[in-house]
Protein backbone atom coordinates (compact mmCIF):
# COMPACT_ATOMS: atom_id res chain seq x y z
CA UNK A 1 0.00 0.00 0.00
CA UNK A 2 0.89 3.52 -0.86
CA UNK A 3 2.92 5.46 2.00
CA UNK A 4 2.67 9.06 2.78
CA UNK A 5 4.74 11.97 4.33
CA UNK A 6 2.49 14.52 6.29
CA UNK A 7 3.68 18.12 6.71
CA UNK A 8 2.40 20.69 8.68
CA UNK A 9 3.24 24.20 7.88
CA UNK A 10 2.58 27.74 9.19
CA UNK A 11 2.17 29.57 5.89
CA UNK A 12 1.17 32.69 7.36
CA UNK A 13 3.74 33.14 10.68
CA UNK A 14 -0.10 33.54 12.04
CA UNK A 15 0.84 30.47 14.86
CA UNK A 16 -2.18 28.92 12.93
CA UNK A 17 -0.97 24.98 11.15
CA UNK A 18 -2.08 23.17 8.12
CA UNK A 19 -1.21 19.57 6.68
CA UNK A 20 0.51 19.91 3.31
CA UNK A 21 -0.77 15.90 2.35
CA UNK A 22 -1.58 14.15 -0.70
CA UNK A 23 1.46 15.97 -2.42
CA UNK A 24 2.25 13.48 -5.12
CA UNK A 25 5.99 14.30 -3.95
CA UNK A 26 5.39 13.08 -0.44
CA UNK A 27 3.86 9.10 -2.06
CA UNK A 28 6.36 6.32 -1.39
CA UNK A 29 4.38 4.78 -4.57
CA UNK A 30 5.48 8.77 -6.62
CA UNK A 31 4.65 8.03 -10.31
CA UNK A 32 5.82 11.84 -11.27
CA UNK A 33 10.10 10.54 -10.78
CA UNK A 34 10.31 6.98 -11.69
CA UNK A 35 13.98 7.42 -11.01
CA UNK A 36 13.52 7.84 -7.13
CA UNK A 37 12.59 4.16 -7.39
CA UNK A 38 9.80 4.47 -4.31
CA UNK A 39 7.83 1.61 -3.83
CA UNK A 40 6.18 -0.10 -1.24
CA UNK A 41 7.57 -2.14 1.59
CA UNK A 42 10.84 0.20 1.64
CA UNK A 43 9.37 2.02 4.50
CA UNK A 44 9.51 5.20 3.48
CA UNK A 45 9.97 7.83 6.03
CA UNK A 46 10.85 5.94 8.84
CA UNK A 47 13.36 8.78 9.61
CA UNK A 48 12.38 11.95 8.32
CA UNK A 49 14.72 15.68 9.48
CA UNK A 50 14.03 19.05 8.65
CA UNK A 51 16.08 22.25 8.41
CA UNK A 52 15.36 25.28 11.00
CA UNK A 53 14.56 27.63 8.31
CA UNK A 54 11.98 25.02 6.81
CA UNK A 55 13.25 25.11 3.48
CA UNK A 56 15.04 21.67 3.71
CA UNK A 57 13.93 17.87 4.11
CA UNK A 58 15.23 14.71 3.86
CA UNK A 59 12.99 11.26 4.15
CA UNK A 60 14.67 7.92 4.00
CA UNK A 61 13.73 4.52 3.22
CA UNK A 62 15.46 0.82 3.30
CA UNK A 63 17.88 1.86 0.58
CA UNK A 64 18.15 5.54 0.12
CA UNK A 65 17.67 9.14 1.49
CA UNK A 66 15.98 11.32 -0.63
CA UNK A 67 16.45 15.52 -0.22
CA UNK A 68 13.68 17.61 -1.14
CA UNK A 69 13.74 21.32 -0.97
CA UNK A 70 10.88 24.15 -0.76
CA UNK A 71 10.21 25.71 -4.07
CA UNK A 72 6.61 27.24 -2.97
CA UNK A 73 4.26 27.71 -0.05
CA UNK A 74 2.91 23.93 -0.69
CA UNK A 75 5.15 22.52 -2.96
CA UNK A 76 8.67 21.07 -2.68
CA UNK A 77 10.82 19.21 -5.31
CA UNK A 78 13.68 16.73 -4.89
CA UNK A 79 17.06 18.12 -4.92
CA UNK A 80 18.99 14.76 -3.78
CA UNK A 81 18.87 11.27 -3.66
CA UNK A 82 21.50 9.86 -1.52
CA UNK A 83 21.94 5.81 -2.29
CA UNK A 84 23.23 3.94 0.06
CA UNK A 85 27.15 1.77 -0.93
CA UNK A 86 26.40 -1.50 -2.82
CA UNK A 87 29.47 -3.07 -0.98
CA UNK A 88 28.18 -3.06 2.93
CA UNK A 89 26.59 -5.80 4.40
CA UNK A 90 24.21 -4.01 6.05
CA UNK A 91 21.16 -6.58 6.32
CA UNK A 92 18.47 -5.02 7.93
CA UNK A 93 18.83 -1.99 6.03
CA UNK A 94 19.46 0.97 9.02
CA UNK A 95 20.99 2.89 6.32
CA UNK A 96 19.57 5.87 7.07
CA UNK A 97 17.30 5.24 10.23
CA UNK A 98 19.34 7.88 12.01
CA UNK A 99 19.68 11.31 10.26
CA UNK A 100 20.66 14.72 11.41
CA UNK A 101 20.06 17.73 9.59
CA UNK A 102 22.38 21.06 10.54
CA UNK A 103 19.50 23.85 11.65
CA UNK A 104 20.66 25.73 8.73
CA UNK A 105 20.68 22.86 6.13
CA UNK A 106 24.26 22.50 5.30
CA UNK A 107 25.26 19.51 7.06
CA UNK A 108 23.66 15.95 6.44
CA UNK A 109 24.85 13.09 9.05
CA UNK A 110 22.99 9.65 7.76
CA UNK A 111 24.02 6.44 9.93
CA UNK A 112 23.74 3.00 9.01
CA UNK A 113 23.96 1.29 12.80
CA UNK A 114 23.48 -2.74 11.83
CA UNK A 115 26.11 -2.88 9.23
CA UNK A 116 28.35 -5.12 9.29
CA UNK A 117 32.03 -6.85 8.43
CA UNK A 118 32.78 -2.60 7.06
CA UNK A 119 36.05 -2.70 5.16
CA UNK A 120 38.36 -0.01 6.66
CA UNK A 121 41.47 1.44 4.81
CA UNK A 122 44.77 2.46 6.80
CA UNK A 123 42.95 2.60 9.99
CA UNK A 124 39.41 3.02 11.94
CA UNK A 125 38.86 6.13 11.11
CA UNK A 126 37.71 5.77 7.58
CA UNK A 127 35.80 3.30 5.63
CA UNK A 128 35.79 1.93 2.07
CA UNK A 129 33.18 0.26 0.47
CA UNK A 130 35.75 -1.07 -2.49
CA UNK A 131 37.27 -4.25 -2.50
CA UNK A 132 40.73 -2.84 -1.34
CA UNK A 133 39.34 -2.23 1.92
CA UNK A 134 40.19 -4.83 5.30
CA UNK A 135 36.94 -6.47 6.18
CA UNK A 136 36.50 -5.79 10.69
CA UNK A 137 34.78 -9.00 11.13
CA UNK A 138 32.40 -7.56 13.19
CA UNK A 139 28.39 -7.81 13.63
CA UNK A 140 26.54 -4.92 13.64
CA UNK A 141 29.44 -2.80 14.31
CA UNK A 142 27.38 0.55 12.09
CA UNK A 143 28.69 3.77 9.89
CA UNK A 144 28.29 7.38 9.90
CA UNK A 145 28.27 8.95 6.46
CA UNK A 146 28.91 13.15 6.45
CA UNK A 147 27.64 15.17 3.62
CA UNK A 148 28.27 18.80 3.12
CA UNK A 149 25.66 20.82 1.21
CA UNK A 150 26.81 23.33 -2.01
CA UNK A 151 26.41 26.81 -1.40
CA UNK A 152 26.84 27.09 -5.55
CA UNK A 153 24.71 23.80 -6.71
CA UNK A 154 22.61 23.34 -3.38
CA UNK A 155 23.90 19.37 -4.18
CA UNK A 156 24.77 17.30 -0.68
CA UNK A 157 28.55 16.01 -1.68
CA UNK A 158 29.99 13.02 0.45
CA UNK A 159 32.82 14.88 3.10
CA UNK A 160 33.64 12.08 4.59
CA UNK A 161 32.47 7.60 6.21
CA UNK A 162 34.17 6.83 9.33
CA UNK A 163 33.20 4.46 11.96
CA UNK A 164 33.44 3.78 15.48
CA UNK A 165 37.28 4.79 17.19
CA UNK A 166 36.99 1.37 18.80
CA UNK A 167 34.70 -1.34 16.79
CA UNK A 168 32.94 -3.87 18.53
CA UNK A 169 30.61 -6.61 17.50
CA UNK A 170 27.34 -5.58 18.77
CA UNK A 171 28.27 -1.65 19.25
CA UNK A 172 24.96 0.08 16.69
CA UNK A 173 27.17 3.04 16.07
CA UNK A 174 25.49 6.10 14.90
CA UNK A 175 22.19 5.22 16.59
CA UNK A 176 21.64 8.28 17.72
CA UNK A 177 23.19 11.47 15.77
CA UNK A 178 22.81 15.24 16.11
CA UNK A 179 24.64 17.80 14.04
CA UNK A 180 24.58 21.87 14.99
CA UNK A 181 26.41 24.87 14.04
CA UNK A 182 28.52 25.86 17.29
CA UNK A 183 29.46 29.27 16.23
CA UNK A 184 31.73 29.17 13.09
CA UNK A 185 32.19 25.46 13.49
CA UNK A 186 29.87 22.69 13.68
CA UNK A 187 29.73 19.26 15.79
CA UNK A 188 28.48 15.93 15.48
CA UNK A 189 27.13 13.92 17.71
CA UNK A 190 27.58 10.27 17.45
CA UNK A 191 25.95 7.89 20.11
CA UNK A 192 26.64 4.01 20.13
CA UNK A 193 24.05 3.33 23.49
CA UNK A 194 24.16 -0.56 23.11
CA UNK A 195 28.33 -0.35 23.04
CA UNK A 196 29.86 -2.70 25.60
CA UNK A 197 26.69 -4.56 26.61
CA UNK A 198 24.92 -1.41 26.58
CA UNK A 199 27.09 0.64 28.84
CA UNK A 200 26.83 2.96 25.73
CA UNK A 201 29.21 5.66 24.38
CA UNK A 202 29.25 9.01 22.44
CA UNK A 203 31.63 10.44 20.00
CA UNK A 204 32.23 14.22 19.37
CA UNK A 205 33.53 15.17 15.86
CA UNK A 206 34.93 18.44 15.09
CA UNK A 207 33.76 19.55 11.81
CA UNK A 208 36.11 23.51 11.19
CA UNK A 209 34.86 25.69 8.65
CA UNK A 210 37.27 24.17 6.06
CA UNK A 211 35.20 21.32 5.91
CA UNK A 212 37.92 18.81 7.67
CA UNK A 213 36.88 17.05 10.79
CA UNK A 214 38.50 15.23 13.68
CA UNK A 215 37.74 13.89 16.76
CA UNK A 216 37.40 15.90 19.78
CA UNK A 217 38.00 12.99 22.45
CA UNK A 218 40.18 11.17 20.33
CA UNK A 219 40.62 7.72 21.10
CA UNK A 220 38.58 8.32 24.67
CA UNK A 221 35.33 9.08 23.51
CA UNK A 222 32.59 9.71 26.62
CA UNK A 223 31.34 6.59 28.24
CA UNK A 224 28.48 5.25 30.17
CA UNK A 225 28.91 4.73 33.63
CA UNK A 226 27.53 1.01 33.99
CA UNK A 227 26.46 -1.78 32.07
CA UNK A 228 22.79 -0.75 31.18
CA UNK A 229 22.79 2.63 30.75
CA UNK A 230 22.62 3.12 27.39
CA UNK A 231 24.26 6.21 27.64
CA UNK A 232 24.07 8.18 24.18
CA UNK A 233 20.50 6.70 23.72
CA UNK A 234 19.52 10.21 22.63
CA UNK A 235 22.05 13.59 21.61
CA UNK A 236 21.14 17.00 21.68
CA UNK A 237 23.47 20.47 20.97
CA UNK A 238 21.90 23.64 21.54
CA UNK A 239 22.58 25.93 18.55
CA UNK A 240 25.96 28.50 18.30
CA UNK A 241 26.91 27.27 22.46
CA UNK A 242 29.21 24.83 23.85
CA UNK A 243 26.28 22.98 25.53
CA UNK A 244 24.73 19.80 24.42
CA UNK A 245 22.98 17.32 26.36
CA UNK A 246 23.39 12.93 26.39
CA UNK A 247 20.55 11.00 27.65
CA UNK A 248 21.16 7.38 29.77
CA UNK A 249 17.62 6.18 30.23
CA UNK A 250 19.17 2.74 31.44
CA UNK A 251 20.20 3.99 34.14
CA UNK A 252 19.58 2.57 38.15
CA UNK A 253 17.15 0.32 36.95
CA UNK A 254 15.77 2.16 34.19
CA UNK A 255 14.80 5.26 36.17
CA UNK A 256 17.20 7.32 33.80
CA UNK A 257 19.13 10.30 33.42
CA UNK A 258 20.03 13.15 30.91
CA UNK A 259 23.18 14.83 31.03
CA UNK A 260 23.99 18.27 30.00
CA UNK A 261 27.72 19.48 29.08
CA UNK A 262 29.26 22.78 29.30
CA UNK A 263 32.76 22.80 27.42
CA UNK A 264 32.54 19.06 27.08
CA UNK A 265 32.32 18.76 31.40
CA UNK A 266 28.93 18.04 33.16
CA UNK A 267 27.41 20.98 34.25
CA UNK A 268 24.63 19.33 35.53
CA UNK A 269 22.69 16.10 35.82
CA UNK A 270 18.53 15.12 35.22
CA UNK A 271 16.99 12.40 36.75
CA UNK A 272 13.87 10.32 36.24
CA UNK A 273 11.84 10.13 39.07
CA UNK A 274 11.14 6.01 39.56
CA UNK A 275 12.35 2.41 38.17
CA UNK A 276 11.69 1.92 34.86
CA UNK A 277 10.44 5.26 33.18
CA UNK A 278 12.87 5.47 31.01
CA UNK A 279 13.51 8.87 31.47
CA UNK A 280 15.81 10.74 28.58
CA UNK A 281 14.99 8.25 25.99
CA UNK A 282 14.59 11.00 24.14
CA UNK A 283 16.31 14.87 24.23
Amino acid sequence: FPVTIRMWVDNNTDNSWEVVENNPVFFANNSMDDSLELSAGKNFGKKVVISKNGLLSAEADNDQVVIYEKTGTTSWSTSRVIVKESGVSDPDNSFGSQMALSSDGIWLAISAPSASNVKTVNDVFDIDVSSSGTPSGLVNQGYVNLYRRSTYTGVFRLLGSFVSVSPMDNEFFGESLCIENVGGNYILLVGSPRFDNNKGKVEKILISSSSSWSRVFGSSPLLGANYEDMFGASVSIAEKTNRYAISAPGMNNQTGAVYVYNNDQVEYTLTGYSQRSMFGKSV
